[in-house]
């Protein structure tokens, strides 16, 4: 019997049968069977329609404080990835999010649950208390956007001392050699490793005792232009560096917002370099680096 022709004596979608048939989402169970009864199969597993197993797992996002992760696009494209991911191997995906003060001893329960087959982490604020809670899990898991050298989980994480490193490498064959550096205020393994790739570089070319600011900032660009303001306001006579490096697009962007109300020339008095690469950057004046 044909997919139309199901789908027209059950009063359901050609669309409805092809997900049943197909073992994804989007379908009842009990829809499931009924379709797969007119296939003339059986639910244990006959050939054309076979069932497969529970295959659920779960995206675990868990926030500190959200400072990093909140309405940043990245995350929210990540998310859409992985679920389309998950529905082309015939995954269920259950999104579970963590926030402080939840209950975390039933958020854990939840990770346990036998139907879940295994955790995909986004981990990008989480710090070591937070890694030893989740090594305990008896699960196939998987770390995203942050890792630690003291627990035994595998993880999918960005190259964030290698990335500043070329950075400082770039701005150096330019001819800088006063490179200065906008810290997030917020801190992360992610950041902190970012800095250290920044501090390496200068050891490397050996310009770490020449004139290196490093000005501390948020992670939004309206708190980190404000903050920035402040910053070359209260200090009389502040030199500023040749280029910035910063942890995010979101604060650079703030800080060359600030620098140019304030009459500082981009590039031309002070070069930038962001991190991340947000389509915002194309647009600024002039575009960010």
């Amino acid at each position: 019997m044909k997919n139309i022709d199901i789908a027209r004596k059950l009063g359901i979608s050609p669309t409805a049968v092809s997900l049943a048939l197909n073992h994804h989402t989007g379908v009842s169970e009990e829809t499931r069977q009924r379709v797969c009864r007119l296939k003339n199969c059986s639910m244990s597993g006959s050939v054309g329609c076979s069932v497969l197993p529970n295959r659920s797992i779960t995206l675990a996002i868990h926030k500190k404080h959200g400072e990093i992760m909140n309405d940043k696009p990245f995350f929210s494209d990540l998310i859409s990835t992985i679920q389309q991911e998950a529905l082309r191997y015939s995954y269920n995906l259950n999104v579970l999010h963590y926030k402080l003060l939840q209950n975390k001893e039933l958020y854990l329960d939840t990770l346990r649950a036998e139907d879940n087959k295994g955790i995909i982490l986004l981990a990008t604020e989480l710090d070591q208390e937070d890694f030893d809670i989740y090594d305990e899990i008896q699960k196939p898991l998987i770390l995203l956007d942050s890792v630690s050298s003291a627990v035994r989980l595998n993880a999918v994480t960005i190259n964030n001392r290698g990335s500043v490193f070329q950075a400082v490498r770039y701005a150096y064959n330019l001819g800088h050699r006063s490179i200065g550096y906008l810290k997030s205020l917020t801190h992360i393994s992610n950041f902190n490793q970012r800095f250290e790739g920044y501090r390496s570089a200068l050891k490397f070319y050996n310009i770490e005792k020449n004139y290196h600011p490093v000005f501390e900032l948020p992670c939004s660009v309206e708190e980190s232009c404000l903050e920035m303001k402040k910053i070359l306001n209260s200090t009389s006579g502040i030199q500023i560096p040749t280029i910035f490096l910063s942890d995010l697009d979101y604060i650079a962007l703030g800080a060359a917002k600030a620098l140019k109300e304030s009459g500082y020339r981009i590039p031309q008095d002070v070069s930038m370099i962001g991190y991340d690469d947000l389509p915002s950057c194309r647009i600024f004046d002039p575009p960010l680096t």
